[in-house]
């Protein structure tokens, strides 16, 4: 099942996304930016803080969730997606404006809950994929693709189509050492053994 979550946030730079999805979740402002993008909303998650006043969502489902809560919008639009069966996961926007949101945004993707799910997270001219086991990253040569072991550090990491290769390497939670790689061809590979990785793709153009 292909799941697409529209977020809130700044929305610049924000484009449609590719291909057909079985299900459109709109983090609660992410309706504004979903309905902007002419996307087709199949449920709005979230306390509705954020959205514009509004009878135009009247005929979707929500799912309402009262504003002091311990959870954020985003994170509430992930457990809809889990429970619902999702096995691939398209995250557009939340790239920009507040840098708490930000972090907490790739904080969330990296639940050990979320591994049954294939994840790309799809920010300005970046795109995250979250890795557990492995990846592949379309491209071309000269863009630039950066590891970051998240939430603890990561090994049994190779690559290939990358200037500087991992062979079974390592890759500390608080070094910069995955930093500004390149791609050398149109594709290129990640495998992790243990750990979890986030594979920022950045194309140069």
């Amino acid at each position: 099942m292909r799941t697409l979550i529209v977020t809130g946030g700044d929305a610049a730079g924000l484009t449609g996304p590719e291909g057909n999805f079985d299900l459109v979740i709109a983090a609660d402002a992410g309706f504004d930016h979903a309905s902007a993008l002419e996307l087709k909303v199949d449920l709005i998650v979230g306390d509705f803080d954020s959205i514009r006043p509004s009878d135009s969502f009247s005929h979707i489902a929500t799912e309402m969730h009262p504003r002091d809560k311990e959870h954020s919008d985003f994170e509430l639009a992930l457990e809809a997606a889990l429970v619902r069966g999702t096995t691939e996961l398209v995250v557009l926007g939340g790239g920009g404006g507040r840098l708490d949101h930000l972090l907490v945004n790739a904080a969330v993707l990296t639940n050990p809950q979320l591994r049954s799910m294939h994840i790309t997270w799809e920010t300005g001219r970046s795109t995250v994929h979250v890795v557990w086991d492995r990846a592949t990253i379309l491209g071309r040569a000269g863009d630039l693709v950066s590891l970051l072991a998240y939430g603890g550090d990561a090994s049994g990491i190779s690559t290939s189509g990358l200037r500087w290769a991992l062979h079974s390497g390592r890759l500390s939670a608080t070094s910069s050492r995955g930093l500004s790689n390149e791609m050398v061809d149109d594709h290129a590979r990640v495998t992790v053994a243990t750990g979890t990785l986030l594979v920022i793709h950045t194309s140069h153009a």
